[in-house]
């Protein structure tokens, strides 16, 4: 199974914020020991570096924390359908 980590819930678990540490903590552990298999946003990427750096100081530290996680690449996918739109239609009209 796959699914997406919210980014408060990989801060919960970074940050150890009560009361949400243990549940985080446990959706860490059931990832690791590969229940399920967790992935984080591109988005949620810069927002976790962001917040990480500020309660550090340290760019290696932050991204080593994202080194272990999953992001899914982001593909754009091509529609003839699309094309033929943007053949007949201008931005000028």
């Amino acid at each position: 199974m796959k699914a997406i980590l919210d980014t408060c819930v990989v801060i919960d678990f970074l940050q150890k914020r009560e009361p949400f540490a243990p549940t985080a903590l446990q959706i860490f552990r059931a990832a690791a020991g590969e229940q399920f298999t967790g992935y984080i946003t591109a988005k949620s990427a810069t927002d976790i570096y962001y917040l990480t750096h500020r309660c550090t100081h340290s760019d290696e530290k932050a991204r080593s924390i994202l080194n272990g996680m999953d992001i899914p690449s982001v593909r754009r996918q091509y529609d003839r359908r699309t094309d033929a739109y943007f053949q007949t239609h201008s931005w000028d009209n």
